[in-house]
């Protein structure tokens, strides 16, 4: 005698490949936006690292990760305040959320957010579920911009020139270097009307100040 028995296993099948483009898609966005997630459990010790976490930290994906991990990879300047941020997480049982940079084998700084939720079990164990992103770039375009701004900040002192924008409706500074000010008196930290402008304008060249107004 032969039992032959079949089962249907369309709806499975289905299921599986929804869950397979799902992670898929959630990989494919982690990658474009250089966000890695990331999960720690506090009770046991077990910890897991997306993908991209592992790429951002360039540690082999077959590493087990902990958060001395996190900490052996830390720039050793930041290495103190990231134990502080971990230490203390699990002393007030809050989630966290700090920056902090990477010192990667090749010598090259990374500059990582780190955010995590604390959670808990049904059985009382203690979860952070987290996401770690690579902001190297943002950080980078804004130490290129402070030096920009620190280039054209000695050129207008050197040259006496300053730069303004004026709203003609709010009749009010929309912006002005630090040059403006010295070169008519103004005071950085107080706002500048426009009878104060003509208070430092010399009264045979007001007139003038006035056409230009027009």
């Amino acid at each position: 005698i032969v039992l032959i028995a079949c089962e249907d296993v369309t709806e499975r099948k289905r299921t599986e490949l929804a869950l397979q483009r799902s992670e898929a898609h959630l990989a494919q966005a982690q990658e474009l936006s250089h966000t890695g997630s990331f999960s720690w459990n506090a009770t046991t010790g077990e910890a897991f690292w997306s993908k991209e976490t592992f790429r951002i930290f360039q540690i082999d994906p077959q590493t087990i990760p902990s958060p001395q991990l996190v900490v052996d990879r830390t720039h050793p300047d930041d290495r103190a305040s990231v134990k502080e941020v971990i230490d203390g997480a699990m002393r007030d049982l809050n989630g966290f959320e700090h920056e902090y940079r990477l010192l990667l084998p090749d010598g090259s700084v990374k500059h990582i957010r780190a955010k995590a939720r604390l959670t808990r079990s049904a059985s009382g164990e203690i979860e952070f579920v987290g996401a770690a992103t690579d902001i190297t770039a943002a950080r980078r375009a804004e130490q290129q911009l402070r030096r920009s701004e620190a280039y054209l900040a000695e050129a207008q002192h050197l040259t006496h020139t300053g730069s303004w924008s004026w709203d003609v409706h709010g009749l009010d500074f929309v912006y002005r270097s630090a040059e403006v000010d010295r070169l008519f008196g103004f005071d950085p930290q107080e706002p500048v009307s426009i009878e104060t402008i003509r208070s430092r304008i010399h009264p045979e060249d007001l007139p003038r100040l006035q056409e230009v107004q027009r």
